[in-house]
């Protein structure tokens, strides 16, 4: 347990180093807010491998019902705003046909974004206003929330901070609101009470209220956010916690966690007592590979 805390610590640490507080995309398919309806629509595809450049594609169609599709690079600036030259190529190879290289046909105009978060921002295209995007959702993972508990580290992200605190926490879901309970190995309980917890991209986000006991006689009711909560397929759980109001080593907080099985950290040791082990796949909602 201690080795895992110190790994994921170490994890959080490089992690709020390397980013601070910047609000960079997360790559995949993302979609205009106002837009979506389950029909065939437009949308962009954002690709970035790990630093500030990406690649923005662009599908939709001209006035004429056609389909078309532009792209556009650059790099991230300040953290968080894109933008660069929508361009049209033509004559490439066909869907059958063979190899050819493509050429520029027209610059469509810029394209502007701005990120306030890795799965949301806002928009504009060439002779548009601003319109909130968001990464398009079309699994819906929260029930790696519920596969047990999760050992976790969390570092402080605001200034210069750098405190780590570990322990556990696991979640419940009621009626699509979120509920987690937070316990750390320095005494700290926290019980979250959300608002509906709202899905972007393969994140989840929640708003509400935390109350926190700090030591023997501190109990307060404090409203809170959390952003980018999520479970990947391999059971391991990310999210940024922000509680405005409380110690400033709790305000702005990454967590980082793994999905374990067993009897929690405090609970009473009884004679079925299940040793910990790591989530299964089956239990994150994915198939376990085969060996041939």
């Amino acid at each position: 347990m201690q080795f895992l805390n110190w790994c994921i610590g170490g994890a959080v640490l490089l992690t709020v180093s390397a980013s601070a507080m910047a609000a960079l995309p997360a790559p995949g398919l993302w979609a205009m807010n106002d837009e979506v309806n389950g029909k065939p629509g437009r949308g962009i595809q954002i690709d970035r491998q790990g630093g500030e450049t990406i690649i923005i594609s662009y599908y939709g169609y001209r006035a004429d019902g056609s389909a078309v599709f532009y792209q556009a690079v650059g790099k991230i600036t300040d953290g968080m705003t894109f933008s660069a030259d929508l361009i049209e190529y033509k004559n490439g190879p066909s869907l059958s046909g063979s190899h050819r290289s493509g050429e520029i046909s027209r610059i469509a105009g810029p394209i502007k974004l701005v990120f306030d978060s890795a799965e949301s921002g806002v928009m504009e295209l060439p002779g548009t206003s601003a319109q909130s995007i968001s990464r398009y959702s079309f699994e819906d993972t929260s029930q790696r929330l519920l596969a047990s508990y999760f050992n976790y580290a969390s570092v402080a992200r605001k200034g210069s901070i750098k405190n780590i605190k570990t322990g556990y926490i696991y979640f419940a879901i009621d009626k699509n609101k979120l509920l987690a309970f937070e316990n750390s190995d320095d005494g700290m309980k926290c019980q979250y009470s959300g608002g509906p917890l709202e899905q972007r991209g393969d994140s989840f986000r929640s708003r509400g209220f935390v109350s926190c006991q700090w030591d023997k006689d501190s109990l307060t009711q404090l409203p809170y956010h959390i952003d980018g909560l999520k479970v990947n397929e391999s059971g391991l759980l990310a999210g940024n916690i922000r509680i405005d109001d409380a110690p400033a080593e709790l305000q702005h907080r990454s967590i980082l966690g793994e999905c374990v099985t067993g009897e929690r950290p405090g609970d009473e040791v009884t004679a079925t007592h299940t040793p910990t082990q790591r989530c299964s796949p089956q239990s994150l909602g994915m198939t376990e590979a085969t060996t041939h």
